[in-house]
């Protein structure tokens, strides 16, 4: 008996021998790695695990992704991206109104405007229509000098000619517009238009041949133009010339042109537009009959404002007649009227050519 207690002692001693606290430590048969001991503590190995992976919020899922994390910029499953698109945003240089200053009439000045696209967006279908006024792309948008295309992108600047070519005097206005697929974009464009404009009197000197003179009014006496004969068949210029016909001895003869001049209204009433009058006149001879030009300037009711008269001459060559001056405000027509007075005879001989109106600026 006494033999069998001395086994199974040995036996047990074996399996658990006593650690510090009393309690046995781990031999042949230790606690696997999920298991609990006999006081309730776990193995100091955790081991495998079959919950969520760390870092994943160890809940239940409930599908989606964590909304702490970062989402994979290469998945096509996460969450739509946001419209990078933009917003394009046009400007042009030179603003707000771009001044060409003073040009002559026939001539032309240029300017190259610079386009930035201000947003963060591509502008599109980008198209510069015809400027308006007396104002162009030279060649076609977007001028000879330009290189803007059909698109712009967000932060590039490209570049536009335009020409400023008077088609009158005084300040001349018009406006730049580019429209793109997002909205448009304007620049005011101004100019002067300086020098002299086209001859005013219709037949100046009489080419057009006629009796009556094809372009006047023969208020008094009558009037012819034609390729003359005699000592008096060389004109000042041209083929023909303007003469007086036939009527009654002592009493004036008048030819006359009403020229309007409205399209100059505004200058007029500030006091800046000239007119000038040139014009060649002869007799027969210095002891022959008389010639005059009067030259009026009359309001919207005919009233005369302002004139000048050569007075009643007498030359035998062609001689030069001239008078530059501002017109007076509230001119709308200016009237030049050819005299002839006869002294005797059939015809009155005062001939004219070659005349003309011109209006000035500045």
């Amino acid at each position: 008996m006494e033999r069998v207690r001395a086994l199974l002692i040995v036996l047990l001693g074996v399996g658990c021998a006593p650690n510090a606290t009393g309690q046995g430590t781990g031999g042949a048969n230790t606690l696997g790695p999920t298991q609990m001991d006999e006081e309730g503590t776990t193995n100091d190995d955790p081991g495998p695990t079959t919950g969520p992976p760390p870092g994943t919020g160890g809940g239940p899922q409930t599908g989606g992704s964590d909304p702490t994390t970062t989402p994979d910029p290469d998945s096509t499953t996460g969450p739509a991206a946001t419209d990078s698109a933009g917003t394009a945003v046009l400007e042009i240089s030179d603003g707000p109104t771009h001044d060409f200053g003073q040009v002559d009439l026939g001539g032309s000045g240029g300017h190259v405007f610079t386009v930035t696209n201000t947003g963060d967006g591509m502008a599109t279908t980008v198209v510069g229509a015809s400027p308006d006024g007396p104002f162009s792309y030279p060649g076609g948008y977007p001028g000879a000098g330009g290189d803007c295309g059909p698109s712009l992108a967000a932060g590039d600047m490209c570049s536009l000619e335009v020409r400023f070519a008077p088609d009158g005097l005084g300040p001349l206005s018009g406006a730049l517009r580019l429209t793109h697929d997002q909205g448009e974009v304007e620049r005011g464009l101004a100019g002067v238009g300086t020098g002299q404009s086209d001859n005013l009197i219709t037949n100046p000197g009489g080419e057009v041949a006629g009796n009556p003179v094809p372009g006047w009014v023969a208020a008094n006496g009558t009037w012819i133009s034609a390729e003359f004969q005699g000592v008096y068949d060389v004109p000042y210029e041209g083929t023909s010339f303007i003469s007086a016909d036939t009527g009654p001895d002592n009493a004036p003869f008048s030819l006359e042109q009403d020229i309007e001049v409205d399209a100059w209204a505004d200058l007029i009433d500030q006091g800046q537009m000239r007119f000038s009058f040139r014009g060649y006149t002869r007799s027969l001879s210095t002891d022959n009959d008389e010639y005059r030009i009067h030259v009026r300037y009359l309001d919207d009711d005919g009233t005369n404002m302002q004139q000048w008269n050569t007075g009643w001459q007498t030359t035998d060559d062609w001689v030069p007649r001239q008078d530059t001056r501002f017109a007076p405000v509230g001119t709308r027509t200016i009237q030049v009227d050819l005299g002839c007075r006869k002294q005797g005879g059939t015809y009155c001989d005062g001939f004219f050519d070659a005349l003309e109106l011109r209006a000035v600026y500045p």
